[in-house]
């Protein structure tokens, strides 16, 4: 089993925390205050919340193209109402 370091380390691929969960938290405040937001359903917002994390990595971090698979994975989701 990895240590917390050694998980944080593996992670960092993903650029700093800190200026990512900024960047997430002020998305996720404006799709939470758009008009259709009380219009979606419980999957719906989970799968913008998993995108927007998914975006954050994207651009805080080096290039993955896992991140896109999972963003389509997400999107995929509810399109076939999983």
């Amino acid at each position: 089993m990895d240590s917390i370091e050694e998980t944080l380390q593996q992670r960092s691929i993903y650029g700093s925390f800190k200026e990512k969960a900024e960047w997430i938290q002020q998305m996720k405040y404006m799709v939470r205050h758009s008009t259709g937001w009380d219009d979606i359903s419980m999957a719906e917002k989970e799968a913008i919340d998993n995108i927007m994390q998914k975006l954050g990595r994207v651009l805080y971090g080096s290039y993955h193209e896992d991140n896109w698979h999972d963003i389509a994975g997400y999107a995929t989701l509810i399109v076939k109402g999983d």
